[in-house]
């Protein structure tokens, strides 16, 4: 079998076999220490292989919104007749660490003296046996980035006009994602009025919700690097791919659902709360419920949420919190005995949409808290409206757009007729490559490529959308991929 080679790259470097279009597989595993690729290559016992990465379609079913990508997927079967890859066999020199959650990259070089690809690099999501068959075997499931994007739940705090780049970069970070595979986050278009605080949200809808703002694009690259552009991205194509390089079997289509012309996109106006803007009066926006009794030389610690008139608040300013006004300690529980204030030390720290008060008795006696709040003044939402644009002349096919982060109804317009600009009728090109190597591994996701297809007189700017790949040879000499274009639109790529 044509591999890299049966050593470790120090020794035997992408392999000892092939020239011209051979293809020369390298498979890392990190099964010892997270993240750290010993050089031994893998590939060596594959015996099958396929991969799927990006987006199938632009907008949700319905016209809910834009679709981020699918989680990609890597799966392979490994030859198992020496029990190398057995988690049960103490003998394996991997034993016990054959188990899921080890980062795995797949790359390819084209011939001896050629270019190496990378091809799909994930962590390792299922170890598998296989049944049947002659030789015992495992299969072997990686996924992407988008996988551990899913699973991790973030936080966020409130931050004011906070630039879509800048709110992308803070969700990556708060979601660990990956420093090996490090990110490439482009300057935003926009900036987010009042980027509301996140509460336990997987970090992929929150990044969804960006997107449903910025309307730019996502991908995982190949390499794991997480990638965000722009909106109004302009770029030149990186590649033209004509017909002579591409199977007979072309496909040309047009996703209905993709057919919109009505576009809806809802506004989470803000109210200003507290006097005017020109003359604020702080308010009372958060209230102790309870009254509880705080022992000599003890640290009260309480969070709250601020709410106007029944609906979350943003708290742009907070009054200085002082004694009598906003907090009063007493001996009893109904106010009365001892006034014990004067002994209490409190702090409140502002996060913009809640307040964390540190309450500590220096005093010798305990005494409960009998009053404490937080005055402030900034903004609300009362109601979600919401703006739309109608260019419908027989059967309306609406998409619709929900995110918490557009709140003027001017901006949700000027994205209403930019969305209906690029959901036209367009014609997508999906098209196949075999035997052509140096082509087939030479794009990436979001790489923009002039298509000419002179059988459907095609000749555009697209940007690639989906790439699959599959193994048709037990020693992957032939494969098979797979490419699905989207619109490269003027003046952005969404």
């Amino acid at each position: 079998m044509t591999r890299y080679g049966v050593d470790i790259y120090g020794q035997c470097t992408y392999g000892v076999e092939g020239t011209g279009t051979t293809l020369l597989w390298g498979l890392d595993i990190a099964w010892q220490t997270e993240g750290v690729f010993t050089g031994t290559n893998y590939a060596q016992y594959m015996t099958s292989c396929q991969w799927s990465r990006g987006r199938s379609k632009y907008l949700g079913n319905n016209g809910k919104g834009i679709e981020l990508p699918e989680v990609g997927s890597l799966s392979f079967e490994l030859d198992n007749r020496d029990g190398t890859f057995d988690v049960t066999n103490s003998s394996s020199p991997l034993y016990p660490d054959i188990e899921p959650g080890k980062y795995a990259r797949l790359k390819v070089r084209v011939g001896e003296a050629g270019t190496a690809y990378n091809v799909f690099t994930g962590i390792i999501s299922a170890i598998e046996p296989v049944w049947g068959g002659i030789n015992p075997k495992v299969r072997v499931t990686v996924e992407d980035g988008w996988s551990i994007l899913n699973q991790n739940e973030i936080s966020l705090e409130y931050a004011a006009d906070c630039t879509s780049s800048v709110a992308m970069a803070n969700i990556l970070s708060a979601a660990n994602y990956p420093a090996m595979w490090g990110t490439s986050v482009e300057t935003g278009d926009y900036q987010i009025p009042y980027f509301t605080s996140v509460k336990n949200k997987s970090a992929s809808q929150v990044i969804k919700d960006l997107i449903n703002f910025e309307f730019g694009t996502v991908a995982v690259a190949n390499d794991g690097k997480f990638i965000f552009k722009k909106q109004t991205q302009v770029s030149a194509p990186a590649y033209t791919i004509s017909q002579s390089h591409m199977l007979k079997d072309i496909q040309v289509y047009q996703s209905y659902n993709g057919i919109r012309n009505a576009a809806k996109v809802n506004v989470y106006l803000k109210w200003f709360y507290g006097g005017t803007i020109d003359i604020p009066i702080p308010t009372v926006i958060w209230s102790l419920d309870e009254i509880p009794q705080v022992a000599s030389h003890e640290l009260y610690e309480v969070w709250g949420y601020y709410q106007y008139a029944d609906h979350d608040a943003i708290a742009a300013v907070t009054a200085t919190v002082t004694a009598t006004t906003d907090y009063t300690m007493n001996e009893d529980a109904d106010g009365g005995g001892a006034n014990r204030t004067g002994q209490f030390t409190v702090t409140a720290t502002n996060y913009g949409d809640r307040v964390k008060f540190e309450v500590y008795n220096a005093g010798t006696t305990a005494a409960y808290i009998t009053l404490l709040q937080i005055r402030g003044y900034g903004y609300y939402t009362p109601d979600t409206t919401f703006v739309e644009v109608d260019n419908s002349t027989t059967t309306k096919r609406t998409v619709t757009i929900d995110s918490p982060y557009i709140q003027t109804r001017a901006f949700a317009k000027n994205q209403a007729n930019y969305l209906l600009a690029v959901t036209g009728q367009e014609i997508l090109p999906r098209f196949q490559m075999e035997a052509r190597p140096e082509r087939q591994f030479e794009y990436d996701l979001l790489d923009e490529v002039i298509l000419s297809i002179n059988k459907y007189a095609i000749r555009d700017s697209y940007f690639i959308s989906h790439i699959e790949g599959e193994w048709l040879s037990e020693n992957g000499q032939a494969v098979l991929s797979t490419f699905q274009v989207e619109t490269a639109a003027e003046g952005g790529i969404s």
